[in-house]
């Protein structure tokens, strides 16, 4: 029997560990994982949008727990806009994803006085062009 053709309710039944041997999913697994792979397409994105604009960018890789600072936003960089420096950061978000307390909490104290930062929470690739649009760059 193919285990791809199980219902949904019958592989919730299986052990996480039978299930990984059997190589089936969860419909809640199959979407986690999906968010994740275009989460990181839009990180990837956005990377590569910036760098050929000569930005350069710091960002944490999505593929793996990060070692960057808990909460710390997903890309940053800094622009000349108006003629003043301006440290930028963005918070790739997909779907129905939210910011965790941790990250909520470090982006208010980034953005508050002496840090002054410009954070935005991306969830589009047109986002982020608006936003250099905004910046004048």
């Amino acid at each position: 029997m193919n285990p791809s053709f199980l219902p949904a309710h019958m592989v919730r039944l299986i052990s996480g560990s039978d299930r990984k041997k059997l190589g089936i999913q969860t419909d809640g697994e199959r979407m986690a994982k999906y968010r994740a792979s275009t989460r990181s397409a839009l990180t990837k994105q956005v990377v590569q949008y910036l760098q050929l604009r000569g930005i350069e960018v710091c960002w944490a890789a999505t593929h793996k727990k990060s070692t960057m600072t808990k909460g710390w936003p997903d890309i940053t960089f800094a622009v000349k806009a108006g003629g003043f420096c301006m440290p930028c950061a963005y918070e790739v978000k997909f779907g129905a994803d939210t910011l965790s307390r941790e990250q909520n909490d470090r982006i208010e104290r980034m953005k508050s006085s002496p840090n002054c930062w410009r954070v935005r929470i991306i969830s589009s690739f047109i986002q982020v062009v608006d936003d250099m649009r905004e910046l004048g760059l």
